[in-house]
Formats: C-alpha cells, sequence, structure tokens
C-alpha cells in the first residue's frame, strides 16, 4: 500500500487483476478505505471501456 499511496496525482481508479479472488476483493478494500480511491476486481470475461485524454503536447 505504501507504494501505492504515493502516486501523484493518484489514479482516477485502478483495476486490481492479480490474484485469486478473496485476496483481489480483500486488496480492493483496502484500496477504498485507506486511499479512499475508486478500485475494482473484474471477474472472469468482465469487459471495460476506457476513456481518456491525452496530455496536451509540449
Amino acid at each position: 500500500m505504501a507504494w501505492l499511496g504515493r502516486f501523484a496525482p493518484p489514479p482516477k481508479g485502478i483495476f486490481v487483476v492479480h490474484g485469486e479472488p478473496d485476496s483481489a476483493t480483500a486488496l480492493v478494500v483496502r484500496v477504498r478505505e485507506e486511499l479512499g480511491w475508486d478500485a475494482t476486481a473484474p471477474r472472469y470475461l468482465d469487459s471495460v471501456v476506457l476513456n481518456f485524454e491525452r496530455a496536451p503536447s509540449s
């Protein structure tokens, strides 16, 4: 959790995709409670549409 909490700025949300389902769910709970971030552990064959804006070119 320590390394995750150092992200600056924090992510808009995270997906926990590693580990057994119970362990992944436990990590999602910790992320939500300790960091206040949106977190989810997708189930097998779940799909997600990611929408993002690119940073302006310098």
